[in-house]
């Protein structure tokens, strides 16, 4: 296992993939900007394998015999399959159900194994420790601070690993998905889509909060959810709710999915809701529309 790298994608190069230059000297670049770089927060180019697209030892865990099993399992089972969605919305006709299974089971795992999960989980853990220890006239430690990030990436990885955990999850996510009417907006080549390293986002539908959270960082999992995810510059899924008027037994699996042009204003709005539920990054095949979205230059 030496020869194994230190730090892993943590958003999948096959997504990263589908926003690459395109032309032939900068094949395998993407223009991007990281937010987390105060230095350096203008538009860069960045490899596919950019360490900026990386966290340290993101998967492993001593769980497992073999410490990158589960990396192994999303680079052997799991990615291979976007490629195969990507050709079938190119051709922009009737979705097998096949693939809808698989666009269902590639958004599950690309949205569960987003550090903004674990970040959450860490947050929580972080408040109710620091709650007791004020309680108890103390400061959180060092050693507290290495416990909570353990738990907190244990309670991430364990959502792929705990039968019953990933059981629920998959009912609860694949249910609610299946549940909803599915459309597949395009963009022209000249303003696309973005993309982010936390691909997917619901709209804040709460008009008590729109104003101050307008989107969510999660795919919201509800009966009034609206819920977007860009598979490519050219391709976003729009996944809403029903008509009122809609046959209990319809479902997303086996109806047909509209191709439609989407308006630059609702392309605008699905960007917006890209870059501010981004976890560090987003990204685009043309700095123009990242310059058009925040005044920033290469």
């Amino acid at each position: 296992m030496g020869d194994k790298p230190n730090k892993q994608h943590y958003v999948s190069r096959v997504y990263l993939k589908q926003f690459q230059i395109d032309d032939d000297q900068n094949k395998s670049f993407i223009y991007g900007i990281d937010t987390s770089n105060k230095y350096r927060n203008k538009i860069q180019k960045f490899g596919l394998n950019d360490t900026v697209f990386k966290l340290k030892k993101y998967y492993n865990h001593t769980y497992f015999e073999n410490p990158y099993a589960l990396e192994e399992v999303f680079g052997k089972e799991i990615e291979p399959t976007y490629q195969n969605v990507i050709n079938s919305l190119g051709k922009e006709g009737k979705l097998l159900r096949e693939v809808k299974e698989q666009i269902l089971e590639w958004i599950f795992v690309s949205k569960m194994r987003s550090p903004i999960f674990r970040d959450n989980h860490e947050d929580k853990l972080q408040f109710f420790r620091k709650v007791v220890k004020q309680h108890k006239g103390e400061e959180i430690t060092e050693e507290d601070e290495k416990e909570i990030k353990e738990k907190a990436k244990w309670g991430h990885l364990s959502t792929f690993i705990d039968e019953e955990k990933l059981k629920r999850m998959i009912d609860l996510f694949f249910g609610t998905l299946n549940a909803k009417h599915w459309k597949v907006l395009k963009a022209p080549d000249n303003f696309p889509f973005l993309g982010c390293d936390n691909p997917g986002f619901s709209p804040n539908v709460h008009p008590l909060f729109q104003e101050q959270f307008p989107f969510h960082h999660v795919t919201e999992l509800n009966v009034n959810s609206v819920i977007y995810y860009v598979f490519s510059p050219r391709y976003c899924l729009e996944i809403r709710p029903f008509e009122f008027d809609t046959p209990l037994t319809d479902c997303a699996l086996d109806m047909d999915v509209v191709f439609e042009d989407a308006p630059i204003e609702y392309i605008t709005f699905i960007n917006t809701g890209t870059i501010y539920t981004s976890y560090k990054v987003f990204f685009s095949n043309i700095s123009t529309q990242l310059t058009t979205f925040t005044g920033k230059k290469l």
